[in-house]
């Protein structure tokens, strides 16, 4: 009987080279990326980005006010200082200029195949944890729906090399424009993704469409300490937190449903949100069913911590 010759997830992550995620921080109060023109020109930048800084980008998700991109090989100081670059060229006003010349990053180098499924599902889930209108599985800006998916290979795109020169250079900003080698356009404005990030990678580390699905919806708990080691505000919708308070009253209070709790019980479950799941003391009130004086007399909040837990440009997630 032959044995399985298919190389193992951990063997094909250590295969892949040293693996880098890429965040930004968001300026105070700025959005960067306003339309659907200026999407499609931050993700070109990052197929070249990736194509002059010799790296392969593994996944991304570009919001309005911040960027994460996970790459395999490359320098990730060097892919983001050519990504940062290339966009202030692009910059047409002095404000937006120089709001992308002190643009930062920070990147968390991924040692294990455990973090790299946390690391990419935390990506994908950007867009879907910031806002209720975006499916992760199907936003353009984010590089969630290319995995296991049969249908991204009916993409209907076209090789970027049959632009006309006008339209390269257009695009390209260049009078020689250097194009990637096998990239395709959805029209002659819009990059194709599939064409640039390595989803045979991803899908091969995953192993199957379900692991890859439940990293997504179902490892909360691995996403907190994502942001938490990323330096992000953690950020979990109600609807994946209610599941988790059930699972702690069924262990911690014999099953007794969060509306009988005892004023005792409520505050330690209150105090197991806080410090397990950062959550906001706004969140707590109203999950928990206390009283916001009650709540935030338990966890007090600086003025400028208050502000950021209530301001949306203040979240990264």
């Amino acid at each position: 009987m032959m044995k399985n010759l298919i190389p193992s997830p951990e063997a094909c992550f250590i295969d892949s080279g040293p693996m880098y995620h890429i965040y930004t921080e968001p300026p105070e109060g700025e959005v960067l990326f306003v339309s659907e023109e200026q999407l499609s020109e931050a993700l070109l930048l990052l197929c070249m980005a990736a194509y002059e800084s010799a790296s392969t980008i593994l996944a991304y998700a570009i919001m309005s006010n911040h960027i994460h991109v996970m790459i395999r090989q490359g320098n990730p100081e060097e892919f983001f200082q050519i990504y940062r670059d290339a966009i202030c060229k692009r910059s047409l006003g002095k404000k937006e200029h120089a709001t992308f010349s002190i643009w930062r990053a920070g990147y968390t180098k991924i040692d294990s195949l455990k973090g790299f499924r946390s690391e990419l599902a935390y990506i994908v889930r950007n867009p879907y944890v910031v806002r209720r209108d975006v499916n992760p599985l199907s936003f353009y800006w984010c590089s969630g729906f290319l995995y296991f998916n049969s249908m991204v290979g009916a993409l209907p795109s076209f090789p970027a090399e049959k632009l006309t020169y006008d339209k390269k250079r257009q695009l390209f900003r260049a009078r020689t424009p250097r194009i990637p080698k096998g990239l395709t356009l959805i029209s002659d404005k819009l990059v194709n993704p599939a064409s640039f990030v390595d989803i045979t990678t991803v899908e091969t580390l995953f192993e199957d469409a379900r692991k890859y699905v439940t990293s997504i919806f179902r490892n909360v708990e691995a996403q907190v300490e994502t942001a938490i080691s990323s330096k992000a505000q953690v950020l979990i919708p109600d609807e994946e937190l209610l599941p988790l308070i059930y699972d702690y009253c069924d262990k911690t209070f014999n099953g007794t449903r969060v509306a009988v709790l005892s004023q005792t019980q409520k505050k330690a479950l209150a105090t197991h949100l806080k410090y397990r799941f950062h959550s906001s003391n706004k969140q707590i009130s109203r999950l928990v069913g206390m009283r916001e004086a009650e709540v935030f007399s338990l966890f007090p909040l600086s003025s400028e911590t208050e502000s950021k837990e209530l301001s949306p440009a203040a979240i990264r997630l």
